[in-house]
């Protein structure tokens, strides 16, 4: 049983060793701690904040206003309509401008 409470005794480290003569190893608990109660704190804090900041993202959520199905329907048709006018304006300038310089340099 000698060796067992030995073996025991060696395993743990000096400074977990509850020796109340030793002043060093109170003061590192101590601030052991305190540095969980600010850990903890902080935790709190944050958790704090997120469910605040979720709060006044679901509060903007109510706010929008979203457009029907055809206001979107009417949009959408509006963008195609007018990429497909570009596109051949477009095309058509860069065709004209095209023969026109060929026609310069040769």
């Amino acid at each position: 049983m000698d060796k067992k409470n030995e073996k025991i005794s060696m395993a743990q480290p000096k400074s977990l060793a509850k020796d109340s003569s030793n002043k060093e190893s109170g003061a590192a608990s101590e601030g052991l701690s305190v540095r969980a109660e600010d850990f903890q704190s902080g935790i709190k804090n944050r958790t704090e904040t997120a469910k605040a900041f979720l709060r006044e993202v679901r509060a903007e959520f109510d706010r929008i206003t979203w457009p029907t199905r055809k206001e979107t329907l009417a949009m959408a048709v509006a963008v195609l309509v007018l990429t497909v006018f570009f596109t051949v304006f477009l095309g058509l300038v860069d065709l004209t401008l095209g023969k026109l310089v060929h026609l310069v340099l040769s």
